[in-house]
């Protein structure tokens, strides 16, 4: 595997081209970033799939990545997009704690409601 293009081992040349790569590119993806946002659109995710969510949630089952997707990505349903942002609130909480799975478990009742 090749070294980073920002590297203690390069010679200073090569470091300066991976500054000034960086340093060019970093904006433009930024900017394109910025001009897309307002173009994206929610995940649209039915009650099943977001109580599937939460039953993994509660169980411990879930990975890192899909909590992160799940509170990161709004939803196009207000109700399941209100419940994401609580689960949102809920995971700086931590999982672990009982009072924390009762909320998520309340969550997962109003989303069975919607069933």
């Amino acid at each position: 595997m090749g070294r980073a293009l920002i590297d203690p081992e390069n010679s200073v040349p090569k470091n300066m081209w991976g500054c000034l790569a960086a340093a060019v590119l970093l904006p433009i993806f930024t900017v394109l970033k910025l001009v897309t946002m307002p173009f994206d659109k929610p995940r649209r995710l039915s009650p099943d799939e977001v109580g599937a969510m939460l039953r993994k949630f509660i169980d411990g089952t879930a990975s890192d990545g899909e909590i992160d997707y799940f509170i990161s990505v709004d939803i196009a349903d207000p109700v399941l997009n209100d419940v994401k942002d609580e689960v949102g609130i809920l995971f700086g909480l931590g999982w672990d704690d009982e009072e924390t799975k009762a909320r998520l478990r309340e969550q997962l009742r109003r989303v069975d409601e919607m069933i």
